[in-house]
């Protein structure tokens, strides 16, 4: 019993591989079978469709495997320019431009009116699982695909087209673009017939000669200074037009503080003025009330007066009428004077009679001369 292990050869420049056989992940597995099979119906060559990611027994006298990486990769034709110590590219002092160390290296052309120019170039491309057996049938890996149509593609179509250009036009303008687009249209072209795959490409930069370079630099710095001198001018502008507007605010919001001071103080003069004018006229009905009320106090007084003399009037006329019936009453004035004497003494009087001779010899001196009461005197020539 053999127990069968990867297994590694040579064929041409490709590496293959058979035995236990491991295809990992983002790889396919190119089959080539070394003979015709009848049982199978296979035949003899490189086989259409690929092993995906995984293990396979693979019997090295009857196939062989091809581990091809699918998927994008990139591919750069780069210009060698100088470096210092530290790495850094050294460029132009005057423009900034990168100095070219090997002027054989990257893509070298001429361009249509004899300047020598050299450009930079990236190409983003892949096998896709497809096109593998294609691509090992007729090139082989990926590697040699690079070599040997990708990175020669992309020299051919950069000089062929480059080379219809002025040196000027590959500097600035829609030349330029036009240039760039194609170069990535041939190159589409020419990488799908072969199967390829192409994501993109990229003019990345064009090494412009001294000589035609800085002529156009300087006048673009002049029309970038031309430019930068109009743009100050109209910043200056508008400065000025933000300075005047900013007065212009400034002033009408004085003109709006005055005018609010002046509005208040005449609403405030106006409240005054009808405030006072509430209070005179407030003073004229007080005024006026009181000299009313004065009036209505003196018509009372009078009133009262009248009305007390009335009564007074009245109650004297009462009394006289009252006397005269009294009068009329008792038929004399002497009479009632008399009844009016006699009622009004008191109820315990003591009358005493006192008999009085000629002169001042009073009779009856000893009849209760200290005692109080009415007496009455009557002469002695009257008693009788």
């Amino acid at each position: 019993m053999e127990i069968v292990q990867l297994q590694e050869f040579e064929s041409g420049n490709q590496k293959k591989v058979a035995g236990w056989v491991n295809i990992p992940t983002g790889y396919v597995g190119v089959v080539t079978n070394l003979s015709d099979d009848p049982t199978t119906k296979m035949i003899k060559g490189v086989q259409n469709n690929v092993l995906p990611p995984g293990i396979y027994p693979i019997n090295g006298r009857e196939q062989n495997i091809d581990i091809v990486e699918i998927g994008y990769t990139h591919s750069t034709v780069q210009t060698e320019v100088k470096h210092d110590k530290d790495g850094k590219t050294v460029a132009d002092e005057i423009s900034g431009e990168p100095i070219i160390a090997d002027a054989s290296s990257g893509i070298e052309f001429p361009s249509s009116d004899g300047f020598k120019m050299h450009i930079d170039f990236t190409a983003i491309w892949g096998l896709m699982p497809d096109q593998a057996a294609h691509a090992v049938r007729t090139i082989g890996n990926v590697d040699m695909v690079e070599e040997k149509i990708v990175i020669p593609q992309i020299e051919s179509i950069c000089r062929n087209n480059g080379s219809e250009y002025k040196a000027v036009e590959l500097l600035v303008g829609n030349e330029r673009e036009i240039f760039q687009g194609s170069i990535v249209s041939e190159f589409h072209s020419v990488l799908d017939n072969k199967q390829i795959t192409v994501l993109y490409g990229l003019v990345r930069h064009v090494y412009v000669p001294k000589e035609v370079r800085e002529p156009i630099q300087q006048s673009f710095i002049a029309d970038e200074n031309t430019l930068t001198r109009q743009q100050q001018q109209i910043t200056a502008k508008e400065e000025g037009k933000l300075r005047e507007a900013e007065e212009n605010v400034t002033l009408a919001t004085k003109t709006v503080e005055v005018e609010t001071l002046r509005l208040v103080a005449s609403k405030h003069a106006g409240g005054n003025r009808k405030a006072e004018g509430i209070r005179a006229d407030t003073q004229r009905q007080i005024a006026s009330i009181k000299k009313e009320t004065e009036e209505l106090k003196a018509q009372a007084v009078e009133i009262l007066g009248k009305a007390e003399n009335d009564g007074k009037l009245l109650i004297e006329e009462a009394k006289s009428d009252r006397f005269r019936l009294a009068v009329e009453a008792f038929g004399t004035a002497k009479a009632y004077n008399n009844w009016y004497f006699a009622t009004n003494l008191p109820s315990d009087v003591k009358l005493q009679l006192i008999f009085a001779g000629q002169g001042t010899l009073w009779i009856d001196m000893d009849k209760s001369p200290g005692s109080f009461g009415v007496r009455a005197t009557i002469p002695l020539n009257e008693s009788k």
